[in-house]
């Protein structure tokens, strides 16, 4: 995850963003982390974000080849999965999320 990605996160824990698990968006505002990384580049809706998911990717520098372990539990997984299983599963704000995630260099993805 790149500065960028960490800066959306923190901006929509700040903003007061809801926040939500199992899905990316609930047709009412809220979002859950990958939600709002998509959306804050125009993808608010589940077929756009998946149709722009390498982009979406690229962007933030989310690999899915860099393996990373869950601050946590013994999880390690790719750090779009972590993102996934910190909002999901360990029910971690955007803020604190943003806090965990480890920042990877822009050229990396």
């Amino acid at each position: 995850m790149n500065q960028l990605a960490k800066d959306v996160l923190r901006k929509a824990w700040l903003d007061g963003t809801p926040q939500i698990k199992g899905r990316l968006f609930d047709g009412q505002g809220g979002m859950c982390a990958w939600g709002v990384l998509g959306a804050a580049l125009g993808y608010t809706t589940g077929i756009t974000f998946y149709a722009s998911l390498g982009m979406i990717r690229r962007t933030y520098s989310l690999s899915s080849a860099r393996y990373v372990p869950c601050p946590f539990c013994a999880k390690t997984c790719d750090e779009g999965s972590l993102l996934v299983h910190l909002n999901n599963e360990h029910d971690l704000d955007f803020g604190k999320i943003a806090e965990l995630m480890p920042i990877t260099e822009e050229s990396a993805a």
